[in-house]
């Protein structure tokens, strides 16, 4: 008996999502996230090696070039919002002992995530779009300072409710950050 009734439950889940992916192109007029970056896997791939990674955060002024490609209200091209939330955990890394033996590499992920995280805050100061803020201080949440806390305390003031939140959040976090 419990066998045929999760086999009826199991049946009637995939005939409610068989039609999902139908019903989301009818309604939005687009596919999910899932399907585009199956459709985009190469690309992806491509866009988020880590060399591709490492030009964006060379230096600042490659940094603020990428982040300048953030736009308001869901605009922003999704294979560029897919490299920054890549170089966001790229500058995360560990260096590896190779950066030790091989002098030839001076730039550590150290360096990269001063860069990126400064490119980050200056970016959000710059924005007067609040979808703009609350996306650069979410990817600033992940690989800011603790120095950066104050700056990040001063969107709190946002009369954008998801501003102020958003800084809340980062503001505390990046005071508890390593």
């Amino acid at each position: 008996m419990k066998k045929i009734l999760i086999a009826m439950v199991v049946m009637a889940a995939s005939a409610v999502f068989a039609g999902y992916n139908e019903d989301m192109k009818a309604t939005y007029g687009s596919t999910t996230a899932v399907d585009w970056q199956n459709a985009n896997d190469a690309a992806l791939a491509e866009a988020t090696s880590p060399e591709a990674l490492a030009a964006f955060v060379k230096d600042a002024e490659a940094a603020a070039a990428l982040l300048a490609e953030v736009k308001p209200a869901y605009a922003t091209d999704p294979m560029k919002a897919m490299q920054i939330a890549a170089v966001s955990q790229f500058v995360m890394q560990g260096d590896c002992w190779c950066r030790k033996v091989f002098l030839f590499w001076t730039q550590t992920h150290a360096d990269q995530r001063r860069i990126w995280a400064d490119a980050l805050l200056a970016a959000a100061k710059k924005s007067v779009d609040p979808y703009v803020q609350v996306f650069l201080l979410d990817q600033l949440r992940w690989c800011g300072y603790p120095c950066q806390a104050p700056a990040v305390s001063v969107f709190r003031a946002s009369t954008d409710k998801a501003v102020a939140s958003m800084a809340t959040l980062v503001a505390a976090e990046l005071s508890r950050a390593k």
